[in-house]
């Protein structure tokens, strides 16, 4: 999601920020299950890290459609 040229709030950018963030984390953890660690790890750390990864899917969608009611929001100023 891009920032599309519309003037943001000091906390709308931190929003932004933070979906940035998030996701890199997020491909960092898809990235490792695909390593020997994550395949060493015991089952139980295995499900943790994956049902990590889903909330972090669920945090994402969250910030997206934040950044999408942005955009809705400033339409209807202008």
């Amino acid at each position: 999601m891009s920032n599309k040229n519309i003037a943001l709030l000091p906390y709308q950018h931190r929003v932004f920020i933070e979906l940035k963030e998030l996701t890199r984390k997020r491909d960092d953890l898809l990235a490792f299950f695909d390593t020997p660690t994550f395949k060493g790890m015991e089952n139980q750390d295995q499900n943790l890290l994956t049902i990590q990864l889903s909330i972090m899917d669920s945090y994402i969608r969250i910030l997206e459609v934040r950044i999408e009611r942005f955009y809705k929001l400033n339409s209807k100023e202008d």
